[in-house]
């Protein structure tokens, strides 16, 4: 759940729940920190904390910047689900959003498939939700990258 300073959260899990892993990114009064927790072998333990867990500080303006994404596509903070293609097996993908005056929690499904147009054939409706949240988690991906964060935080299928 959001709160605690958290303005944005993802975390990639298999179609089990069980986590494979998590970042998080936290506004503090001087800027922010970024928490990120990785497993190694996520077939053989649910505990996020105890494979590989960082934290890094980052800026104001970083922050910043995350938060006019958010703020730029704030009908993401609407959505209560997203699109859900037809396929029975693979990801759970779980955003978390906030801007300072509201916040969402987004569970979606294999969102893998609305990234790729050749994928979009799994969806009984077009994925135009999923998309506007995939270009605002992008958005967001690429500011965390200049502070090198691993794409291993941004993957969207367990593969």
């Amino acid at each position: 759940m959001m709160g605690n300073g958290c303005i944005f959260r993802y975390e990639l899990a298999d179609a089990w729940k069980m986590p494979i892993s998590r970042i998080e990114v936290f506004q503090s009064l001087n800027g922010g920190v970024i928490r990120t927790f990785l497993l190694k072998k996520p077939a053989e333990s649910a505990d996020l904390t105890s494979d590989v867990s960082n934290e890094t500080v980052i800026e104001q303006a970083a922050v910043n910047q995350i938060i006019e994404a958010i703020k730029k596509y704030d009908e993401v903070l609407s959505f209560k689900e997203v699109e859900f293609p037809f396929v029975m097996d693979g990801s759970i993908n779980t955003f978390g959003f906030a801007d300072g005056n509201q916040s969402c929690e987004i569970q979606a499904y294999n969102i893998w498939a609305a990234a790729r147009k050749e994928k979009e054939y799994l969806y009984f409706e077009k994925p135009v939700k999923a998309k506007l949240l995939l270009e605002l988690f992008t958005q967001i991906a690429n500011v965390l990258i200049t502070h090198n964060i691993g794409m291993q935080y941004f993957q969207l299928d367990i593969h």
